[in-house]
């Protein structure tokens, strides 16, 4: 019997990536998040303003695009159920300004799509 050594090593890091992208994706989201304060959550709710994805610096954002390139298949993995217990971890203060609003998650799903549309193409 012959192993194929190509589907072998891309079914491992396949794995390795399911397992550790979201992690990559929790950092790249702390770091946009750093500066936000609850009044910039609500304000954004409020308004309505779902495109954050120009907000992110550039250099963030470029290190989100190579990553997106190379493994953009497991966009799939990044949800609002996650992101909402990230948040509840690491931003209390921005997962309550979300979930104490009354459109607070309907706004956060929307804006996790929007952003998976423009680093996941």
């Amino acid at each position: 019997m012959k192993i194929d050594l190509s589907k072998l090593k891309q079914s491992f890091i396949d794995a390795f990536v399911m397992e550790f992208a979201p992690d990559i994706i929790r950092g790249f989201l702390l770091g946009i998040l750093e500066p936000v304060k609850p009044e910039h959550v609500k304000e954004a709710i409020d308004k309505w303003e779902t495109n954050l994805w120009k907000f992110v610096p550039d250099n963030i954002r470029n290190n989100a695009m190579v990553f997106a390139k190379k493994y953009g298949k497991y966009a799939y993995l990044i949800n609002v159920k996650l992101v909402l217990l990230w948040l509840k971890t690491d931003r209390p203060d921005l997962y309550e300004a979300i979930v104490k609003h009354e459109r607070g998650v309907e706004w956060l799903k929307e804006c996790i799509e929007n952003i998976k549309k423009s680093i996941f193409v």
